[in-house]
């Protein structure tokens, strides 16, 4: 299995988050009133939080956590992709150095936050590299999105089981 970076706006992690945890959770309210029994009433679904514990390796490693800060301190909305899992827009809430220093590695957690708004400032689009065998429906599958999602967004592919290596694939 291939899995593809995490990624927020224009941040591509190197490497992968160790754990992350997405939380999905409903506004689940218990009701009684006199004369009646008590009853469970669901308000719906609350937004999405994903959070997880990642570490920064190499000599660069200190560079690289000023970079994902810096993109944590843009303070707006852009696509969060995890690889498998979730492509959603989100607001990046924390960022902290957790652990005990080591020699060339950096240990971090993060907090992000759904938002359902599609309005973001820059072009913060998903673009899928092609790898040799893939086909339009093993992307779609991969980041679980609709196969006529992915033909909407990508009019210039003839073909879905006929990609080229390298081509580009617009995800979201």
């Amino acid at each position: 299995m291939k899995l593809v970076p995490m990624r927020f706006c224009s941040y591509t992690w190197h490497h992968n988050p160790k754990s992350i945890k997405i939380i999905s959770d409903k506004d689940v309210v218990n009701l009684c009133s006199p004369y009646q029994k008590h009853f469970s009433k669901d308000f719906g679904e609350n937004l999405r939080t994903v959070s997880g514990v990642g570490e920064l390796y190499g000599e660069n490693c200190l560079e690289e956590y000023r970079n994902l800060e810096k993109v944590y301190k843009l303070k707006k909305q852009g696509i969060l992709s995890i690889s498998k899992t979730i492509c959603m827009y989100a607001l990046f809430e924390k960022l902290s150095l957790i652990g005990e220093a080591k020699e060339n590695v950096l240990t971090y957690e993060f907090v992000f936050k759904e938002t359902k708004s599609e309005n973001t400032e820059d072009d913060t689009s998903i673009i899928h590299t092609v790898s040799q065998g893939e086909t339009l429906w093993d992307i779609a599958n991969m980041y679980e999105k609709k196969i006529e999602s992915l033909v909407s967004l990508n009019p210039q592919i003839r073909y879905i089981d006929d990609l080229t290596d390298i081509e580009k694939v617009r995800v979201c």
